[in-house]
């Protein structure tokens, strides 16, 4: 059977990309990645094996609030202050989507968080997280986008709030 034609290039809105199609070596591949990151309208994070945030984009620095250090000095998982599931409930940095993800190779899409900035407000996010692999398989990272869906999150809240509060007029 005849092979598939490759897809057309990727558009690189200003993105600094090789001459060639093809990464030269694994760091060439590793900075294309983090390139690709930077240009995605979500906020994205690269972890290490080990939860050591290793990049992030300035789209995550919006959701989070400030820019944390990098590497051993840094946060594990995630640059926000402090996280919590939909409900409210605290939730530890190490039960986050991306350390699950690094944990059993699995990706963890689709998860709600709250993310605590250091003034204390809170952004609701969309969690895509997701394990990378070597050529053998092994964990060696992980990558988690976050879709900042504060905005719907909020008027969702409106909208059942004055539902609640005619439903209470009705019953008066």
């Amino acid at each position: 059977a005849a092979r598939p034609s490759p897809p057309p290039p990727l558009p690189t809105s200003g993105m600094p990309m090789q001459d060639s199609a093809r990464p030269t070596t694994d760091d060439d591949a590793f900075a294309q990645f983090r390139r690709l990151l930077d240009v995605l309208p979500a906020g994205a994070c690269l972890c290490a094996a080990d939860g050591r945030v290793t990049h992030y984009t300035e789209q995550a620095v919006a959701l989070w609030g400030h820019r944390p250090a990098l590497g051993e000095a840094g946060p594990r998982w995630c640059g926000a202050l402090r996280l919590f599931h939909e409900d409210g409930r605290p939730m530890p940095h190490e039960a986050s989507p991306i350390a699950r993800a690094l944990v059993d190779g699995r990706a963890h899409h689709g998860r709600r968080l709250q993310l605590e900035r250091p003034d204390g407000s809170r952004r609701v996010a969309l969690s895509y997280a997701s394990p990378l692999f070597d050529d053998g398989g092994a964990v060696i990272g992980g990558v988690n986008l976050l879709v900042d869906v504060t905005g719907q999150h909020r008027s969702a809240q409106a909208g059942r709030e004055r539902l609640r509060l005619q439903g209470a007029q009705l019953v008066a």
